[in-house]
């Protein structure tokens, strides 16, 4: 990630002209730009945080995704139940067919 420009010269003019001692307008200055790791990590944070909030399931959600699979479960079952009733069908009908005397 590339480093964020800080212009501290400026920053420092702009403390002064708002009042700040000049001392103190040079050490609030060094301070914050020795952390610009910190300002990339607070950009990087918000877009995570947007990330999540946009990708984040309701309860709303995880209901419907909740009634969704059911229903999914309950057709497969009764295709299943279908299959099986289907196959003993079949096997019935060849014994009858292969096997007259049983």
């Amino acid at each position: 990630m590339a480093e964020v420009a800080f212009d501290t010269h400026a920053e420092i003019r702009k403390l002064e002209r708002a009042g700040c001692p000049a001392k103190q307008a040079e050490a609030m200055v060094d301070l914050v730009s020795r952390t610009p790791l910190n300002i990339q990590m607070v950009r990087v944070l918000e877009r995570l945080s947007f990330q999540v909030e946009t990708n984040m399931a309701t309860k709303a959600d995880l209901e419907e995704f909740r009634a969704d699979m059911f229903r999914a479960l309950w057709i497969q079952g009764a295709a299943l139940a279908g299959l099986i009733l289907a196959l003993a069908g079949l096997m019935l009908t060849i014994n009858a067919f292969f096997l007259p005397g049983s």
